[in-house]
C-alpha cells in the first residue's frame, strides 16, 4: 500500500502505531489542550465573579506534530 497511496489518521490513538503498516498520524499534545481549555473558562468565571467587561471568544491555535509512520513512507523499488 504505501508505495501506491498514503494514508495520515488524526489523534494519534494508540493503536496506529500497530496497525500494519503502521498509520501516520496527526498529534496534539491533549494535556495541553485541555489546560488551555480549563484556563480559558477559568478567565471567564473570574471575568463574571470581578464584573469586568465581558469576555469576548477568541481562537487559540496550538501547533500539532506529525508523526510517520509506514502508511506514508514510500518504498524505493
Amino acid at each position: 500500500m504505501p508505495q501506491d497511496i498514503g494514508i495520515v489518521g488524526f489523534d494519534n490513538i494508540p493503536e496506529s502505531g500497530y496497525f500494519w503498516p503502521s498509520l501516520t498520524t496527526v498529534n496534539q499534545d491533549q494535556n495541553h489542550l485541555g489546560r488551555t481549555a480549563v484556563d480559558e473558562i477559568i478567565k471567564i468565571i473570574e471575568a463574571g465573579w470581578n464584573e469586568s467587561a465581558p469576555i469576548n471568544p477568541k481562537s487559540i491555535m496550538l501547533e500539532p506534530s506529525l508523526l510517520v509512520r509506514e502508511s506514508t513512507v514510500r518504498v524505493a523499488q
